[in-house]
C-alpha cells in the first residue's frame, strides 16, 4: 500500500470515474486503474463497484476511504510545513497601544515583503505591551509617557530590562464628533470637557492610572466609557457627545466624522518604542522604525 495508491483512490472516489481521475492527476488511465486494482488485491476486498455510469464505493471502500483521507491530509500538511520552512520567512512582531500608524507601516511591509512572512501587530493594554516585549512575544513595543506618569513608567521598564526610545513629542488633542457642542472651539481647556462622557481604553483591574492610554487623570469623572478597540471608540465618538484624548493622529476612514482639537492645559506626550536592553534589532524592526520616523516627520 503506497501513498500514490491512496491518492489515486481518493481521486477516483471524488470524480466517480477512473477516466476523469486520470485526467485530473495527469496519469494514464491504465496506470491508475492498475494501481487501484493492485491495492484491492492487497487489501482483499473491492474498493469500488464498476457500472456503466462510473464507479461507486463499496461499504468496505467507504470505510477505507475515511481512514486514508486523514492520513493523506496529514502527509500534505507535513509536506507544506517543511516545504515552507525551507524558504526564507520574514518574521516581525510589534505590540502597541491603540495607534493607527503601526498599521499603516505594516501595510507597507506587506506590500514589500516576499512570499513568506509572519507579521504580528498586537494592539493591547499598556502593561501587556511591556510584558510582550519583556517575554519576547514582540520585538518592539509602541507606547507613550508624560510628565505625570514618567517616573512610574520608566521604573517599570527598568525592572523589566527594557529600554525606551522616543519617536516624537506631541501636544495632546481632544477627539470628538464634528458636530460636538465644543467643535467650533479653536482650543479646549479641561474644565470645558467636564459635562461630557469620557472614552478610555480599558487597562484591566490590576492596572493603575499611570498606565492608561490617555494623558489625564479621569478617575473622578462621573461619566466614563471603557472600550478595548479603536473601532468601538470611533463609533461612540461619532454618534454621541463623548470625547477622548490622544496624540491627534486620526484614522483617515474616520476623518469625515471625527475631529481633533488641541487641549491647552495638559502635559506633552512622548511617544516611542521599546525593546529588550542590548537586543539586536532585526532587519524588519529596523525597517519599521525607519518608516515610523518618516511618518512622524511628515505629520
Amino acid at each position: 500500500m503506497t501513498l500514490k495508491q491512496m491518492r489515486y483512490t481518493i481521486a477516483v472516489a471524488g470524480y466517480k470515474s477512473f477516466n476523469e481521475a486520470a485526467k485530473r492527476l495527469y496519469v494514464s488511465q491504465p496506470s491508475l486503474t492498475g494501481a487501484v486494482q493492485g491495492l484491492e488485491e492487497e487489501l482483499g476486498f473491492l474498493i469500488f463497484k464498476r457500472n456503466r455510469s462510473g464507479v461507486e464505493l463499496t461499504a468496505k471502500g467507504k470505510e477505507y476511504l475515511n481512514r486514508i483521507q486523514a492520513i493523506v491530509e496529514q502527509v500534505d500538511e507535513l509536506e507544506t510545513a517543511y516545504h515552507n520552512e525551507a524558504k526564507p520567512t520574514d518574521y516581525f512582531s510589534v505590540s502597541a497601544q491603540h495607534y493607527n500608524f503601526p498599521v499603516e507601516i505594516l501595510l507597507r511591509m506587506i506590500h514589500e515583503a516576499g512570499s513568506h512572512y509572519r507579521f504580528f501587530i498586537l494592539e493591547t493594554r499598556t502593561k501587556e505591551v511591556i510584558r510582550n516585549v519583556a517575554e519576547g512575544v514582540s520585538e518592539l513595543g509602541i507606547l507613550y509617557f508624560s510628565q505625570r506618569n514618567k517616573a512610574v513608567f520608566l521604573r517599570e521598564l527598568r525592572i523589566r530590562g527594557i529600554s525606551f526610545h522616543p519617536l516624537t513629542v506631541c501636544s495632546p488633542c481632544v477627539y470628538m464628533r464634528k458636530h460636538h457642542p465644543l467643535a467650533g472651539t479653536g482650543k479646549i481647556r479641561m474644565r470645558e470637557l467636564e459635562p461630557y462622557p469620557f472614552v478610555t481604553f480599558y487597562q484591566g483591574e490590576d492596572s493603575s492610572n499611570n498606565f492608561v492610554e490617555e494623558i489625564i487623570n479621569f478617575t473622578q469623572k462621573s461619566q466614563i466609557i471603557y472600550i478595548s478597540d479603536k473601532s468601538s471608540g470611533w463609533h461612540i465618538l461619532k454618534y454621541t457627545d463623548a470625547y477622548s484624548i490622544g496624540s491627534g493622529m486620526l484614522d483617515s476612514e474616520w476623518s469625515d466624522d471625527v475631529i481633533t482639537v488641541p487641549l491647552m492645559d495638559c502635559d506633552e506626550m512622548t511617544i516611542g518604542w521599546i525593546q529588550k536592553k542590548q537586543a539586536k534589532l532585526s532587519e524588519m524592526a529596523e525597517y519599521f522604525l525607519k518608516t515610523a520616523a518618516e511618518v512622524f516627520d511628515k505629520a
